[in-house]
């Protein structure tokens, strides 16, 4: 029994320092991605908030800040992973072997844009809102609104998408028909809605949401009446990185 003792009393002394290495080392790797995620964060915050003020909205789309902001969301979903997993904390749930594969993903994009065609794309003169009028609930986005819709229609016909973000992983949108120039409010959008990425076109009535929820990556549809959208089928379709792979590609 004694020497039982005496020889267990150097193992776990053995696995008591491994274990306080190990956590030394986890706090340390935390410290540098909780830098590295201030340092992205500031970095977005700066060249958002400078095209802004240089009145270059549209810019804020372009692909050189999309790429910056899906690595800030990209950095952010590491850390987070991490704190989770650190000594005394619960472990993150890993995405259920039903997740949805890519090429599913793919086939449910297809057949819910085909199932809710639109008519023909609407190719005559552009019509922007009254904002002195009837769209005046929408003037503080004038530039992005007129911007966006100048363009021409991108989804369901004769509306105009117009997707404008809120800060560090955020966005809402708006749909501006260019046949009469109103503007309606898209149902979902705002911190609430974490990394919100929408998927349209103009051939489709249907726009695809994802979005990240309490770790998880969630899907919905809407679908365009005619007058708003009607929301259906939420789903949990697997972890954050499901998300932040679909903006990628």
């Amino acid at each position: 029994m004694r020497f039982t003792i005496l020889l267990t009393l150097p193992i776990l002394a053995f696995m008591t320092v491994a274990a306080a290495a190990q956590a030394d080392e986890q706090e340390g790797r935390i410290r540098i991605l909780e830098d590295r995620l201030k340092t992205l964060e500031e970095r977005y915050s700066v060249t958002v908030q400078s095209l802004h003020a240089a009145r270059l909205e549209a810019a804020i789309e372009s692909e050189v800040v999309r790429k910056l902001k899906v690595e800030v969301e990209r950095q952010a979903a590491i850390l987070a992973q991490i704190q989770k997993t650190a000594p005394g904390s619960v472990s993150v749930p890993v995405a259920p072997a039903g997740a949805a594969a890519p090429d599913s993903i793919d086939a449910f994009e297809r057949s819910t844009f085909a199932r809710n065609a639109a008519g023909s794309a609407y190719r005559g003169p552009v019509r922007l809102p009254d904002f002195a009028g009837r769209d005046r609930d929408y003037a503080n986005y004038r530039t992005r609104l007129r911007t966006g819709m100048g363009q021409g229609a991108n989804f369901a016909g004769s509306l105009a998408m117009v997707e404008i973000g809120c800060g560090t992983s955020c966005r809402f949108a708006f749909a501006g028909d260019v046949r009469t120039g109103q503007v309606y409010s898209f149902p979902i959008g705002g911190e609430e809605y974490y990394s919100l990425d929408l998927r349209y076109n103009v051939e489709s009535r249907a726009v695809i949401a994802y979005w990240i929820s309490n770790q998880r990556c969630t899907r919905a549809v809407f679908t365009w009446t005619g007058t708003n959208f009607a929301a259906s089928g939420q789903s949990d379709i697997g972890d954050t990185e499901t998300c932040y792979r679909l903006q990628q590609r």
